[in-house]
């Protein structure tokens, strides 16, 4: 029982994990419009969380 709940647990906490980083990506896409061009299309604030995923 123990073995089934950490595992439950792991694989609970890698989902958690993938979908957060997937509402990262989506909540700032970049758009290449040609080599060293690109449309970011923001919406809201750019909350110190967004910054580092666009300027890092």
């Amino acid at each position: 029982m123990v073995k089934f709940t950490a595992n439950n647990l792991a694989h609970t906490a890698e989902q958690l994990r993938s979908r957060q980083e997937m509402i990262a990506q989506l909540s700032a896409p970049i758009i290449k419009l040609s080599k060293g061009i690109a449309l970011l299309p923001l919406v809201g604030e750019l909350e110190m969380d967004r910054h580092e995923l666009l300027f890092t």
